[in-house]
């Protein structure tokens, strides 16, 4: 974080395939909303970067696993990772590390289709709405 005050908190960013230039990890800045591919966040995740050297693997991973929530629309379409997802968290827990990891991670699979049972209760809309035309609206055949 920047100390200014006035700073903005969270930069939200358009796709990073889009963005020429763009070195991950070169600058300090506030927290990133990125949009990427389950390919690029992937093989960074798992130290193969494409286009990137093997000296800032370990640094991109980092950056990626540490502090994050990644969301994973369409979850049904990327099973596999989904699943890597899952046991990055599992190797991240006190069973796998010596110490206590600090920084969180976490993912949440977005999909119409789950392929199996949420482990916490799922999103609910609930309908306590004040407004009559929201509520005319929300309630509507």
């Amino acid at each position: 974080m920047t100390g200014d005050a006035k700073a903005p908190r969270y930069r939200s960013m358009t796709c990073a395939a889009e963005l020429p230039g763009r070195k991950l990890g070169t600058q300090s800045t506030p927290a990133n909303g990125d949009c990427d591919t389950v390919d690029q966040v992937g093989s960074r995740l798992l130290f193969r970067g494409y286009g990137v050297s093997d000296s800032v693997l370990p640094i991109h991973a980092a950056l990626v696993a540490n502090d994050a929530l990644i969301l994973l629309d369409e979850a049904h379409c990327s099973k596999a990772f989904a699943e890597t997802l899952s046991r990055i968290k599992e190797y991240r827990s006190e069973r796998w590390s010596s110490e206590p990891l600090q920084a969180p991670f976490a993912s949440v699979e977005m999909t119409a289709t789950p392929s199996r049972a949420p482990r916490d209760e799922p999103f609910r809309l609930v309908r306590r709405i004040g407004s009559p035309n929201i509520s005319a609206r929300d309630c509507a055949p």
